[in-house]
């Protein structure tokens, strides 16, 4: 149990450290560049999808396929074209509106595992 939950600080971890990189990237870039635009589209789906999961309370992956799904998740979000919506939605500026309304990922987020379903996991039966 131990080593998948180091697995998924791991995974967490070289999510952050990809984030890290590509702002530097764009530090360095000239925003004239078309290549800052792209990095900076990247840098804030990437954001956008980091702020969705921890707005959901995933859980970090656990498996291989739990990290495998994570990750296909992550790469549609990078294809989004409701990436605005979901901005909005995720700074609480459209109240009545739900992500099933616009997130194509939103049916593989319903299927991963939740923090709090994570503890419980832990808690020996009593």
């Amino acid at each position: 149990m131990i080593a998948t939950e180091e697995r998924g600080a791991h995974e967490a971890d070289r999510l952050l450290r990809r984030l890290i990189d590509l702002a530097r990237v764009a530090e360095l870039t000239v925003w004239e560049n078309p290549r800052r635009r792209i990095v900076d589209a990247v840098l804030g789906r990437m954001r956008l999808f980091l702020r969705m999961t921890d707005k959901l309370g995933l859980a970090a992956p656990k498996s291989v396929l739990t990290w495998a799904l994570l990750r296909e998740a992550e790469l549609d979000c990078m294809e989004c074209r409701e990436w605005r919506r979901c901005r909005l939605w995720l700074d609480g500026r459209t109240p009545g509106d739900e992500p099933n309304a616009f997130c194509p990922n939103h049916a593989l987020f319903a299927a991963l595992p939740r923090n709090d379903e994570a503890e419980s996991a832990k808690e020996p039966n009593a």
